[in-house]
């Protein structure tokens, strides 16, 4: 089976464009949320606003079980110069390419109002424009060539339960330690437990558990979150990379995950689900242009339509914008299609 099959699945395309919807919602939400989310109150627009950011929680853990899922079936990719060639041209390189441009727009924007320049070039280092996931991700995928020594070293149950350990270390660690880069050992560490979990959760766990059960477990957890942060609860939402670490997420996410193994879609969706990656990449900057345009032109209407309209214009034109990055990727690197 050739790299193309086995990193493609009709079930988890899906989920990998509702995951990347997800994170639209969480940035567009984020908006109008992040002063209230301090203040609880049984208001529509807070309790909407609230169950949104919550709700949407699944899309990063879910983005990393499905790149474990695909990175760690391939035997392939055991061999560190064929892989790390094909990361250097299909992650690295773009993302790269991409907070380059990020950099240049936003020194561009300090000049003209005459502010100083470190802060745009703080981000190359840091990650801006919510790049920090995909500078986890990288390192993540420089450990893949050792992680498959680990996984033939281990029988299937074994290497559940090592995947399992490391979420829960991951939760504990996140618990009690912050990180100020993504891509230091305690942020991969952490987020490497879901990584090798949805390997063994695709390939090799047998779920007989109901989609109906999955379903109402994540919204049970969901519910949980909603009243744990009603109450003030709010010790995962302080760092950005805590916020999937809570262990209602961490369930709500593998039921997730779970209940999308179990589906059985026939349409392919493969052509959009390859362009997940550019929409992730622009969305974030071109929401902050689309977010400007909204709140100066639609003043008085309510917070939850201005929050549907920005997502939908944001999807629309980063889905224009990944189609032409992918074009371009494609000429600059040959492998990247791969």
């Amino acid at each position: 089976m050739d790299d193309k099959n086995l990193c493609r699945n009709n079930n988890y395309d899906l989920l990998r464009i509702l995951a990347t919807l997800g994170v639209i919602f969480i940035h567009a939400n984020f908006n109008y949320f992040e002063n209230k989310y301090m203040y609880p109150q049984m208001t529509a627009n807070y309790c909407i606003e609230c169950f949104i950011n919550i709700a949407t929680r699944y899309s990063v853990p879910c983005f990393i079980m499905m790149s474990g899922a695909f990175s760690l079936r391939n035997q392939r990719n055991s061999d560190p110069r064929y892989f790390y060639k094909k990361v250097l041209c299909k992650t690295i390189l773009p993302a790269f390419l991409a907070e380059t441009v990020f950099c240049l727009h936003d020194c561009c924007v300090a000049i003209i109002a005459k502010t100083s320049v470190l802060a745009p070039l703080k981000g190359l280092v840091y990650g801006s424009y919510a790049m920090w996931y995909l500078y986890m991700l990288c390192m993540l995928y420089l450990l893949t060539p050792l992680l498959f020594v680990i996984k033939n070293s281990l029988d299937s149950k074994s290497y559940g339960l090592f995947s399992l350990f490391l979420l829960v270390w991951g939760v504990i660690s996140q618990a009690v330690s912050s990180y100020k880069l993504p891509y230091t050992m305690g942020t991969v560490g952490a987020f490497l437990g879901y990584y090798i979990l949805g390997d063994y959760l695709l390939n090799y766990f047998k779920c007989k558990v109901p989609i109906t059960c999955l379903s109402c477990v994540s919204i049970l957890m969901y519910l949980v979150m909603f009243v744990f942060r009603y109450n003030g609860f709010e010790y995962y939402t302080y760092v950005t990379y805590r916020t999937f670490f809570s262990p209602a997420v961490c369930v709500a996410s593998v039921c997730v995950f779970l209940l999308f193994k179990e589906l059985h879609i026939r349409t392919r969706l493969d052509s959009i689900a390859k362009l997940t990656f550019g929409v992730y990449v622009f969305h974030s900057i071109i929401l902050k242009y689309v977010h400007l345009y909204v709140v100066n032109s639609f003043l008085g209407i309510s917070e939850l339509y201005c929050i549907c309209i920005e997502v939908l214009i944001t999807a629309l034109i980063s889905l224009s914008v990944a189609f032409l990055y992918d074009k371009l990727c494609k000429r600059l690197w040959p492998v990247y299609h791969i």
